[in-house]
């Protein structure tokens, strides 16, 4: 049985047909909602992400201060790592947030 579904789904990628789409459930309520260029958590969940993306950012910067040698050195290295985590929560919440469609 598993070796006839395996070779239908190979089959339909070979086929063209839409078997690789990915049907996500639609969300009910957004994790953020959108302010300008700023997300904002609206959900538990938004808030969870959100403060432990703080918290990693906390962490990497405490690590970051216990090894360097000066002020200098302490931030230019944690900008990059600034950038990377928030990069990341934009994702995140670009994804999660329900935007208007343009009429």
């Amino acid at each position: 049985m598993l070796k006839s579904k395996m070779f239908k789904f190979i089959k339909g990628i070979s086929t063209g047909n839409n078997l690789l789409i990915i049907n996500l459930r639609k969300m009910n309520t957004p994790w953020f909602k959108r302010i300008g260029i700023f997300f904002i958590p609206a959900t538990l969940i938004g808030w969870i992400i959100l403060l432990s993306g703080l918290a990693y950012a906390i962490f990497v910067f405490m690590d970051i201060d216990s090894r360097s040698h000066s002020v200098s050195d302490t931030l230019m290295n944690f900008a990059f790592n600034l950038l990377i985590i928030g990069g990341v929560y934009y994702v995140i919440a670009f994804l999660t947030s329900r935007t208007k469609k343009p009429v």
